[in-house]
């Protein structure tokens, strides 16, 4: 029975946001949050049609930088933490 859960645990687990980015999985990967109505569980087709692929491309980069960023003040203030319990 469980298995039948695993797309739903896996969808709900990449559509959340992490506190080490800031973003979730499937925005640093497609560049907008997935959509989906409860009720009909279908995705609501945005597409990224209506943007030019060098402004997409410069968003992307900023979303990643940023999600770099805030990985690496995670890293630092999980290293400090551990540090202090030495």
């Amino acid at each position: 029975d469980w298995e039948d859960w695993l797309d739903l645990a896996e969808f709900s687990y990449n559509n959340s946001g992490h506190s080490a980015t800031g973003f979730s999985p499937f925005f640093i990967e497609h560049g907008f949050d997935a959509d989906v109505d409860p009720l009909t569980e279908q995705a609501s087709g945005k597409e990224i049609t209506d943007v030019n692929a060098a402004s997409y491309t410069t968003f992307m980069r900023e979303v990643h930088a940023i999600a770099k960023e805030n990985l690496e003040r995670a890293q630092q203030m999980n290293k400090a933490y551990f540090d202090r319990k030495r």
